[in-house]
């Protein structure tokens, strides 16, 4: 590892190392502590930015640590990559179907239940993706998610008019089809223009372990509308769009469920 210290002047001091390796990184965080400014670069994908620092923090020069850029790897049922993989690497076919389906990508994430691995004081936490808030010496290292094929997903998107502009809101559900009809690993997700999404979470425990049916599907489809909160005009209209849009996405998982379930009761007479 490189450290250094660079004096411009007799009043300001520079001080900065360059690990190697994760490891060595997390180790050198551990002596100035809150004073850790990590220096990695950007990533549009994720909106993560570590291009500046303040001159009097202890810097953390981590862009030759690998694994900040890791390209996708599979393990089991679980895919993982560097916080600050490139476009490029992104590619991969095990993770280009997750990702490059939905607008914004971060939904599609966030569906597929994604945590980030952060790097804080010598160590390494992990936090959901929609739960994720970093302090100043933290910085994300690598998003791990899962990709189970024989999870089924359903995708809606709908235009909302609000007076002059338009706005677009989008819906996710992932969920997988037990051989008696049930649904397990439920997981819905909304964004609206793009920005921030969030985990419909009151939707997804309505459904949780049930048969979908016309009731079910309705008291998710309200969990959906109250995920969005109603803080702005635009907001409120989508809030009311995501009813409708949250009911046609979860009747066609049922219907789909339904077909499932006939075909294999079929198969087995």
């Amino acid at each position: 590892m490189q450290a250094r210290s660079v004096s411009d002047t007799p009043a300001e001091r520079l001080e900065i190392a360059a690990p190697r390796s994760l490891r060595e990184a997390l180790a050198v965080s551990l002596a100035p502590r809150e004073r850790i400014r990590w220096l990695i670069g950007s990533n549009e994908l994720f909106g993560f930015s570590y291009s500046l620092v303040p001159r009097d923090s202890y810097i953390l020069d981590a862009r030759g640590v690998s694994e900040f850029t890791a390209a996708p790897r599979r393990d089991g049922e679980r895919i993982r990559f560097g916080a600050f993989a490139r476009e490029a690497a992104l590619q991969a076919p095990s993770i280009r179907e997750v990702l490059f389906g939905a607008t914004p990508r971060m939904l599609a994430l966030l569906v597929a239940g994604a945590f980030v691995e952060v790097a804080s004081l010598g160590r390494l936490r992990s936090r959901p993706l929609d739960a994720l808030v970093l302090a100043p010496y933290e910085a994300p290292v690598s998003i791990v998610f899962e990709s189970n094929r024989d999870d089924l997903r359903f995708e809606r998107r709908r235009s909302i008019r609000d007076g002059e502009a338009t706005h677009e809101i989008e819906m996710i559900a992932a969920l997988r089809l037990l051989d008696d009809g049930r649904v397990r690993n439920v997981r819905i997700g909304l964004a609206v223009d793009g920005k921030l999404p969030v985990r419909a979470r009151l939707a997804e425990h309505a459904l949780e372990g049930q048969r979908l049916n016309k009731e079910r599907c309705l008291a998710a489809a309200r969990g959906c509308a109250e995920a969005i909160v109603p803080a702005s005009p635009q907001a409120a209209a989508a809030a009311r769009s995501a009813l409708p849009l949250a009911v046609a996405l979860l009747r066609e998982a049922q219907t789909h469920a339904d077909g499932s379930l006939r075909k294999g009761t079929r198969e087995t007479r």
